[in-house]
C-alpha cells in the first residue's frame, strides 16, 4: 500500500511538473522551397510563417540580409539590408518579399525575425529563422 502511495505521488509530481513547464508553439519557419532567387534581376525572394500560442501576436518582421563570406561585422554597411512588413493575423504567413541586392549572381545569407508580443503580460520575444542561403538573379 505504502508503495503504491509513492508511486501515485511520484506520477502526479511529475505530471505537474510537466504541465507547468511545458515550451510554448511559438516559432517562425521558412515556406517549403524559400528563401529562393527571384524573378527580376537582382533579387531573391522570401517567404514564411509565424506559429503563435494563444495570446501573442506579431508585433513586425524583419528580413536581413548580407553578401555570402562577409564578416557578420559588416551587418550596417552597404553590403546588408533589412526591410520590414507584417504577417496575415489569422494563419502567420508572412507576404513573399522580394529583396533586392546590387549585383546578379551573389549568393546571400538571409534570416527573418518576428517581433512577437503576449497580450496578457506584455512579454516580447524575438524569433528567428534558421539562416539560408539564396542566389540573386
Amino acid at each position: 500500500m505504502i508503495r503504491t502511495r509513492y508511486l501515485a505521488a511520484a506520477c502526479s509530481a511529475l505530471l505537474f511538473c510537466n504541465t507547468a513547464f511545458a515550451q510554448t508553439k511559438n516559432e517562425i519557419k521558412w515556406t517549403t522551397g524559400y528563401p529562393k532567387t527571384g524573378t527580376i534581376g537582382s533579387t531573391v525572394v522570401a517567404k514564411g510563417t509565424v506559429t503563435l500560442d494563444a495570446d501573442w501576436k506579431i508585433n513586425g518582421i524583419t528580413a536581413f540580409y548580407w553578401e555570402n563570406g562577409k564578416k557578420v561585422l559588416l551587418a550596417q554597411s552597404k553590403w546588408t539590408a533589412k526591410y520590414e512588413w507584417g504577417a496575415d493575423a489569422k494563419t502567420g504567413a508572412w507576404i513573399e518579399l522580394v529583396l533586392v541586392y546590387f549585383s546578379a549572381g551573389t549568393s546571400l545569407n538571409i534570416v527573418v525575425d518576428a517581433y512577437i508580443e503576449n497580450t496578457k503580460t506584455g512579454q516580447k520575444v524575438t524569433l528567428r529563422t534558421q539562416p539560408k542561403t539564396a542566389t540573386t538573379k
